[in-house]
């Protein structure tokens, strides 16, 4: 449809103001979506009003236009000849519909992913390539700028309800999660939603396909089981995969294929003195414990633990703790950062990991840039520090947060040694 003068020149703004960041993710997408009649309207108009910005009016930037459809599943369309009218003047253009890729599911399905909410950004992960389809996530708008509200498409019950003929297990009625963000001052590292817990919620929510390889589904690797979880910040991961366990356990008898979850992570409880110089977020157990309620999850268990409490007494000077119970599973999403990190993240897991249990860890590959870019940890240094443990295990996959490009992701599998 024609778009006015005055709608071209509000999106041209929102477009300018998120450029710093990069013109992908919730900064962009929740300022046009709110202009916007519709999601795709939102995309679309974003593109020809950038266009119009950028001084090239007789193409709609096809780079943008596709990204913004391969973005939110939602049908947009490049417009051609945008300014061949004055800003004064209504704004026309004809139609042209950029390709999707081959991984991305189709529109009517990630429309039904959305489930008639507006939409903010899709987050998608696959194996690399273009075979088989990602696992998506869908980020819908709220009425507070401090939650964030995802929708997952959860899978019916194991044997319930078959495959496609991809070999993808059938999904029903997407399942809503939603969890409030924290300040630096009072979350640190640990109150901001990091992309990587994104991803691995999408993860967990999907149940493996006909090939059983990890990259199509990781909650039947979960459901029967205890499973802690590290790090866990303001808990999506946890939360993900305890909401989509829940719903396929109801629907079968007896729910006897459901997950416990224990939900961890560093707060102020039971600081040592001597750790005092250390980065103490006082309000992110708290807002974890919140977000569980606010889920209604009558199956997750909140909990502190240092991981420093399991390094070695050469390490600290004291002896190592016990952990309370060790876990057949344990997941743990973006939490590698620094490689001095590694020491107590990886003493922590050993601890609480079951002989024969096995624990995944979802680490994005970034690049890093500046002073400190040797100082941080990557997927390798991770599976080194974990070899001594048992056997690793890594999964690459390809991971999309609004954006077609995607970066590198891994997934990072310890089995501890012995009988399970």
């Amino acid at each position: 449809p024609p778009l006015s003068a005055r709608r071209a020149r509000w999106l041209v703004e929102g477009h300018c103001l998120c450029t710093a960041g990069g013109p992908r993710g919730r900064g962009c997408t929740v300022l046009c979506g709110c202009l916007a009649r519709s999601a795709s309207e939102a995309r679309g108009l974003a593109a020809a009003a950038a266009a119009l910005c950028l001084g090239r009016p007789e193409t709609a930037v096809a780079a943008s236009a596709a990204a913004a459809v391969h973005a939110t599943g939602t049908a947009c369309w490049a417009v051609s000849g945008a300014g061949r009218e004055e800003m004064g003047g209504e704004v026309e253009g004809q139609a042209e519909r950029p390709r999707s890729p081959a991984w991305l599911p189709s529109e009517d399905e990630l429309r039904a992913l959305a489930d008639g909410q507006k939409t903010v950004c899709f987050y998608c992960l696959r194996e690399e390539g273009d075979s088989g389809k990602a696992l998506c996530a869908c980020e819908v708008m709220t009425e507070e700028s401090s939650t964030r509200a995802f929708q997952f498409a959860a899978p019916v019950p194991a044997g319930g309800g078959g495959e496609d003929e991809g070999g993808a297990a059938r999904v029903s009625r997407p399942r809503r999660v939603q969890v409030r963000e924290l300040s630096f001052s009072e979350g640190k590292l640990g109150g901001h939603l990091w992309d990587g817990g994104v991803l691995m919620a999408a993860w967990l929510c999907a149940r493996r396909g006909r090939s059983g390889a990890i990259a199509t589904g990781g909650l039947d690797l979960f459901e029967g089981h205890r499973v802690l979880e590290l790090g866990a910040g303001v808990g999506l991961a946890g939360l993900a995969l305890a909401s989509a366990a829940a719903a396929s356990a109801g629907e079968e008898e007896g729910g006897a294929r459901g997950v416990e979850l224990v939900v961890t992570d560093f707060g102020a409880e039971e600081v040592p003195p001597d750790d005092s110089g250390r980065l103490i977020p006082p309000g992110l157990l708290r807002v974890l414990r919140e977000n569980v309620e606010a889920n209604g999850l009558g199956n997750v268990e909140v909990r502190h633990l240092d991981w420093h409490d399991f390094l070695p007494q050469s390490a600290t000077g004291r002896a190592p703790a016990e952990p309370r119970e060790r876990f057949e599973r344990i997941i743990a999403a973006d939490v590698v950062y620094y490689t001095s990190d590694l020491p107590a993240l990886t003493a922590a897991l050993a601890a609480h990991l079951a002989p024969g249990g096995r624990a995944f860890v979802l680490v994005p590959g970034r690049v890093w840039t500046g002073p400190l870019a040797g100082e941080r940890a990557t997927a390798a240094d991770l599976i080194r520090a974990l070899q001594p443990f048992g056997e690793v295990r890594s999964h690459a996959l390809r991971g999309h947060c609004g954006d077609v490009e995607g970066s590198p992701v891994c997934i990072v599998e310890l089995v501890r040694e012995g009988a399970a």
